[in-house]
């Protein structure tokens, strides 16, 4: 549904509609902080769910949406596929897929998107790369949050080793985007924590991460 003139996001009032594509919808709106005419594009809601968009911003990756040269599919026959995450780098895209008959994670080659390396042995969602692109996060299961170390070797990714990092109870969110997020250097994650009687979420700060590790 498109926005009506006058709806405001932020400091931006929306003027009018100037076009819909395959992207989204394009408005002309007014900056009142600059005062000045600006054009907004909002995305469609698939694009909003989890699209991995490349370090440069000139490429998204997608699943189930068809009909944009800018984009790249993740499609495979009988296949379902999400949340995916392009590496820093924008060389790695790292995604959720149950081809073999559980959610596991998998990294293939960027843009052009050939090979599947696993990461995750026993189920995973949620991919996060670290800021520097020599570890990958994800979510297993048992809502334990895993890291693997990763390794690129005469142009191949590698998994060296994967470990444990901690326990979470990181609650579904309400956009279906990933219920945690970490710092690029790593050592710092903020998780949606779903509280013990359900009725409400906390948001909790990890760090020290690493002594659990010790315990």
């Amino acid at each position: 549904m498109a926005l009506a003139p006058g709806t405001r996001l932020g400091p931006y009032e929306i003027l009018g509609l100037l076009g819909v594509g395959g992207m989204g919808e394009v408005y002309r709106a007014h900056d009142t902080r600059l005062e000045r005419t600006v054009a907004i594009k909002i995305l469609p809601a698939q694009f909003c769910l989890g699209p991995a968009w490349s370090p440069d911003g000139q490429r998204v990756a997608y699943s189930g949406l068809k009909g944009s040269t800018q984009a790249i599919s993740l499609e495979a026959s009988g296949a379902n596929f999400g949340y995916a995450r392009v590496s820093p780098d924008g060389k790695w895209i790292a995604y959720r897929t149950d081809e073999s008959g559980t959610d596991e994670i998998y990294v293939s080659s960027f843009p052009n998107v050939a090979g599947r390396l696993q990461v995750s042995v026993a189920g995973g969602s949620m991919p996060c790369w670290r800021g520097d692109g020599k570890e990958l996060y994800y979510l297993a299961p048992d809502n334990k949050l895993m890291a693997a170390e990763m390794k690129e070797a005469n142009g191949l990714l590698q998994v060296v080793a994967t470990k444990t990092l901690f326990q979470t109870a990181a609650a579904p969110t309400r956009t279906g985007g990933s219920p945690y997020d970490v710092t690029p250097d790593g050592k710092r994650f903020l998780v949606d924590t779903q509280t013990s009687d359900q009725t409400s979420a906390l948001l909790s700060l990890v760090e020290n991460w690493t002594g659990e590790l010790k315990k």
